[in-house]
Parts: C-alpha cells; sequence; structure tokens
C-alpha cells in the first residue's frame, strides 16, 4: 500500500505512465480507424545463399507459411528450372540445377522482394561445413585449396563457422544460445569470398552438407578429457540443426605448436613438439570412437611430416601457433584434398608459384602419408 501511495504521489512519474498508456492507445485506435494492416516483420528466406550441383535437385523452406490470400511471385534464373511454387499448403521451393554458374532467385510478397543468391557447380560438387575457429580458418580458407580442386577438375563450397579460440564447449554454449556469434566465411567452387554473422543454426539449414567438420580448441587438442563429454554433446547439438543434410562428419586434427612457441597451453606438453603432437595423435583416436566419424582430417600429421623433411625448419607458423600463409596452409590444404576426394594429392597438377620441385614434391608427400597411413 505504502508503494502505491507513493507511485500515486509522484505527479512527474503518473504523468509518465499516462503518456506511454496514451500514446499506445493512440496507436491502437490509428490502426482500427484507417484499417491500414500492420505489416510483419519477418523474412521468407533464411538462407541467403544457395550452392547446388548441376543435375541436383533441391528444395528451398520458406521460413513460414503462406496465407490463402497471399500471391508470391517467383522470378528465378536460366541456371535453374522451377519444379514447384510455394503455396499456402505446401511453402516449398524445388529447384532443378541445369547449368552452371552464378544467379539469383527472387521472391516477391506484398510488395517486399528477397533474393537468394544462387550458385550451380559442377557434378563434383563438394560441401564442407566447419564449426571451428582460426585453426580451421587456416586449413579451409587458405588460397590453395579450393585451386587444388579447381586444377583437378572438381569444385568445393567451404563454410566455415569461425568462433576465434573456440574449445568444443564454447560452440556449446553459444549453440544453445541461439546468438549470432558466428562469423560464417564462405569460399565458392570459383575461390570468391562473403561473410556475415549469424547463429549456427542459420548457417547449417538450407544446404544438404557433404562433411561437417568439429575440432578442438588447439591447446587441448591433446587432451583426452576435453573431448569425453562435449565431443558427443556437440555432434548431437550440430546434428540436430543441420536438418536433413546427409553429412558425414569429419574430426579436424590440429597441429603441434613450433618449438618457439610462447603460447600458453604449450606449458601443458612441457613446451615439447613431438610431445605435443604425440598426445593430439592419440586424442584423436580416442575421439573418433565417440561419434559417428567418418574420418580424422590429419592436418596436424602432415604438418608434423614435412617438418621432419628439414626442408622448411621444424616450425611452419607464423606466430608459433597458426600455420605459416604459404608452405603451413599448403600442406593443410593438400591433406584435405586428398581426404575429401580420395584421389592423390601428388597427381594434381595445382603448381604454385616460388616452389622447386623438390620442395613440392615433400609437401604432397607429407599430405599423402598423413591420410595413407591413418
Amino acid at each position: 500500500m505504502a508503494t502505491l501511495k507513493s507511485f500515486f504521489s509522484s505527479p512527474a512519474l503518473l504523468k509518465s505512465v499516462l503518456m506511454v498508456l496514451s500514446s499506445g492507445l493512440l496507436c491502437s485506435c490509428v490502426s482500427v480507424a484507417t484499417g491500414v494492416e500492420a505489416k510483419e516483420d519477418y523474412s521468407l528466406l533464411e538462407q541467403d545463399t544457395l550452392v547446388i550441383a548441376r543435375g541436383d535437385t533441391v528444395r528451398v523452406e520458406l521460413s513460414r507459411g503462406l496465407k490463402k490470400h497471399q500471391k508470391l511471385k517467383v522470378q528465378s534464373d536460366p541456371r535453374v528450372n522451377i519444379l514447384k511454387r510455394p503455396t499456402p499448403s505446401s511453402p516449398t521451393l524445388e529447384l532443378l540445377a541445369k547449368n552452371e554458374g552464378k544467379g539469383s532467385i527472387a521472391l516477391t510478397l506484398s510488395g517486399r522482394t528477397e533474393s537468394l543468391f544462387l550458385y550451380v557447380g559442377k557434378e563434383n560438387l563438394i560441401k564442407v561445413a566447419a564449426v571451428g575457429n582460426s585453426f580451421s580458418e587456416d586449413a579451409l580458407e587458405n588460397p590453395f585449396l579450393w585451386r587444388l580442386f579447381k586444377e583437378s577438375g572438381r569444385d568445393i563450397y567451404i563454410v566455415n563457422g569461425y568462433i576465434p579460440g573456440a574449445s568444443l564447449e564454447r560452440h556449446i554454449k553459444e549453440i544453445q544460445s541461439g546468438a549470432p556469434a558466428y562469423n560464417v566465411r564462405t569460399v565458392l567452387p570459383d575461390g570468391s569470398r562473403s561473410r556475415k554473422q549469424a547463429p549456427l543454426k542459420q548457417m547449417l539449414q538450407g544446404e544438404q552438407w557433404d562433411f561437417i567438420s568439429l575440432q578442438q580448441v588447439s591447446q587441448d587438442s591433446g587432451k583426452k578429457e576435453s573431448f569425453t563429454t562435449e565431443l558427443p554433446t556437440l555432434h548431437r547439438m550440430v546434428d540436430s540443426l543441420k536438418g536433413s543434410s546427409p553429412a558425414k562428419y569429419l574430426l579436424h586434427q590440429t597441429w603441434a605448436y613450433g618449438p618457439q612457441s610462447t603460447h600458453g597451453g604449450f606449458l601443458y606438453y612441457g613446451k615439447d613438439q613431438e610431445t605435443m603432437f604425440q598426445a593430439i595423435e592419440s586424442a584423436y583416436r580416442y575421439a573418433a570412437e565417440l561419434i559417428p566419424t567418418h574420418r580424422i582430417i590429419p592436418s596436424g600429421k602432415a604438418v608434423q611430416n614435412l617438418r621432419e623433411t628439414g626442408l622448411f625448419g621444424r616450425d611452419l607458423t607464423r606466430d608459433g601457433f597458426h600455420l605459416e600463409e604459404r608452405t603451413g596452409m599448403l600442406v593443410a590444404a593438400c591433406t584435405w584434398y586428398m581426404a575429401l576426394t580420395g584421389e592423390d594429392v601428388r597427381k594434381n597438377p595445382f603448381t604454385p608459384e616460388g616452389y622447386t620441385s623438390v620442395e613440392l614434391q615433400a609437401i604432397k608427400e607429407a599430405a599423402y602419408r598423413a591420410v595413407t597411413e591413418q
């Protein structure tokens, strides 16, 4: 009662509340009096990019249903055939990819238009999504991986869900929050790139992924106990987000630090590169048994193989832990290429500048051995 008395005895507070209430009533009255239907603030599409292989059929689900009186206009693209248009009873757009290249599809509803960027790739297109950090950035977003595919007559579409320094535990927390915590980086088959902030759910839905990659943060990659609970939990969460995608799961094995690394996590391994590498090898073999793993991508093994040749030294990092931007990234790219395609990377015609034939052969051989000796 004392609280109510103080409320009504405060003219300024009472006046403010009355102004807010009257404003709300006025707004309601205006809407009713004019008969104008308020515009709904929603998007028709949960995705803004669609990458598909020539000859494939894909279904694009609208983010919400259509009302009976609403008419949706779909402006197609010569690269696809529309097999089915969305209706109130079935809000699905079904497309058949027929011609390679870039294009777009426009959907217009109630005067509002949304565009879906379209990329039709080769029939052998591989689509990879990574739930990662700067180590997946080094291995997947480098300038070499898409070129290895291109030079072999293949296409790859890469999407990296990037959070710097993210552990398995951090990914779990961000998925639970639903926040747009991920810097979603895409690399199209022609090497063009884009970035946007989004929740992981938005990144994974809408595409039929061939592979989804998971990994532990580098300093914990040699700790088996860091995988025991977190990896199965993250796998279940990601699996629920990917929808009908038939994706196979990969574990991206990270690499040991450079011998002079000042990273705090190096102390756990006695600041010894070989000790860290052996711990990572053992931990990832253990982790692969915890979830349905299609395969381990042995980037760490390939980097270590190349270090042991002595051609490029024992480091191959740019700061003690991230890969050096040429040779380090190139050997990781060669590893991913061979692991994804099953093709002998030593026979790939891609020849980056600045290497002798002996050096390039050593790089590809290091990746080849890492993949074949698993």
